[in-house]
């Protein structure tokens, strides 16, 4: 069975117990001395139970309207779901007499919650190098523990706990894990929001769906290594031009686009029920990217210029994110002033990356503007090359170098040239060592790809005779001084 099976299938033993309770007293009474409030496994559940709890410490009965009306006294009604709710609850009970079944399914839910939340401390414990932290850590175990040999739920650590198991030394930041490249060393990066943004009819779904096909398949994208996995393509607009690009690409690739699954639907994040079930099939599916496309389709009635409410929608991609680990890119239009995201700020500041996506006839250009984890890299250039027939003509995605050629027809892109301009700025034509140019012309995988570049077009040179590569410009490039 899997985890989603389980859950669900202790969500309805819980929904019997609750209901079975309000059938009669005597059911009540027999089922508040085998479950405690807190082996309840949601809010909602406990609030219920408590509810029920405190009309049988009055004597009172336990029909749906009486607990009704104690959840309304206590301001809870409308946080479990309103009376509709215990409607449900009530209906999913088979027989009342056999709510001593299903509380032994709690029951046991609640155990093996408990021994999982023991298990996690303590490998939260072996994984941190502070002694004030680890310490912390173990005890929290060992009442989780304590708590399960005495009949009772696990606690969950309390607030003060968490953050004190959180607090890290110098030693312990070592235990943060580095930032999981997905396309290139820099380019995007697991675990991460990306807004990609450019005017309407620039290119920007082109961009992500061949991100997206590369990423599916495993193989390159526009040269760059990527991290193969699952993809789940949001397709909130436009879902026949998106059938139209996925032919055309396949024709001009010669093979089927795989492990990229399409979602022609706008879900809307501000739905909580459609949008939660969207996280659970990302969950599901474990995908390493998702695309929304657009931001507008998936936020109708959303204000966009609103902090407040753009925050939500952040809240809500970062549920996609967290539920495994993927590159979020989200597709929005560019604002006013032309360099970011249309409508209000909170998106700049919560994004790790932003691309900007510009088009100059058949030219397209990629532009990071903000990259969190890494240093901005250098343009991208990408030619639209029509492809398909038909009904499915549309257009793909190549690579353009945009510059003329060098030494046997080989091109170097202007990002190449600027690395070779400074590289004979600093050693002219002398052989030196990566140490000499890595991070001091540029940043190593900028220097790593423009350093080929300029290899292959014969304007650098390495020395493999060495024990160690050496490498040195055969000439000054143009426009050096």
């Amino acid at each position: 069975m899997t985890a989603t099976a389980v859950h669900d299938a202790t969500r309805q033993a819980e929904q019997i117990v609750i209901g079975a309770a309000m059938t009669t007293v005597e059911h009540a009474d027999e089922l508040l001395t085998l479950v405690a409030v807190d082996q309840l496994g949601t809010p909602a559940h406990r609030a219920v139970w408590r509810a029920i709890a405190r009309l049988r410490e009055r004597g009172e009965p336990t029909d749906p309207a009486a607990v009704a009306n104690a959840l309304l006294t206590a301001d809870e009604l409308h946080k479990v779901g309103g009376a509709v709710y215990l409607a449900d609850c009530l209906e999913a009970v088979p027989v009342a007499a056999q709510g001593p079944h299903y509380a032994g399914i709690v029951a046991e839910a609640a155990h093996q919650r408990g021994t999982q939340l023991a298990a996690e401390l303590t490998r939260r414990a072996g994984d941190t190098a502070d002694p004030i932290a680890r310490r912390a850590l173990l005890d929290q175990a060992r009442a989780a523990m304590d708590a399960l040999e005495a009949g009772g739920a696990a606690q969950p650590p309390s607030h003060l706990e968490r953050l004190r198991a959180a607090l890290l030394d110098s030693a312990g930041l070592d235990s943060i894990p580095d930032p999981e490249p997905l396309i290139g060393e820099d380019i995007l990066f697991r675990d991460s929001l990306v807004w990609v943004v450019g005017k309407p009819g620039h290119g920007k779904s082109f961009v992500v769906l061949d991100m997206a096909a590369a990423v599916g398949s495993g193989e390159p994208w526009q040269t760059y290594p990527v991290q193969p996995g699952p993809v789940l393509f949001l397709v909130a607009e436009g879902a026949r031009g998106t059938k139209k690009r996925v032919r055309a690409w396949e024709k001009a690739m010669g093979r089927k686009m795989t492990n990229v699954y399409f979602l022609p639907l706008p879900v809307q994040s501000t739905n909580r029920a459609e949008w939660d079930a969207l996280v659970e099939l990302c969950r599901e599916l474990q995908v390493a990217m998702i695309v929304i496309d657009t931001q507008a389709r998936v936020t109708v009635g959303v204000e966009e210029n609103s902090n407040t409410e753009m925050g939500h929608f952040v809240d809500q991609a970062e549920k996609l994110r967290a539920a495994s680990a993927a590159c979020v890119v989200i597709v929005h239009h560019i604002g006013r002033n032309g360099e970011t995201g249309r409508g209000a700020t909170v998106l700049d500041g919560a994004l790790s990356t932003i691309i900007k996506v510009s088009k100059d006839e058949h030219r397209i250009k990629l532009e990071c503007t903000k990259n969190k984890d890494d240093a901005e890299w250098d343009d991208i250039l990408l030619r639209a090359v029509p492809a398909g027939e038909g009904k499915a003509r549309s257009i793909v995605l190549m690579l353009d170098t945009g510059q003329p050629a060098g030494v046997g027809g080989h091109e170097v892109t202007s990002a190449a040239m600027r690395t070779a301009r400074a590289w004979w700025e600093t050693h002219a034509d002398i052989w030196v060592g990566k140490t000499d140019l890595v991070d001091v012309i540029a940043p190593k995988s900028t220097f790593h790809r423009h350093n080929t570049e300029l290899r292959k077009a014969g304007l650098a040179e390495m020395d493999t005779k060495a024990k160690y590569p050496r490498y040195r410009l055969t000439g000054p490039p143009a426009g050096a001084s």
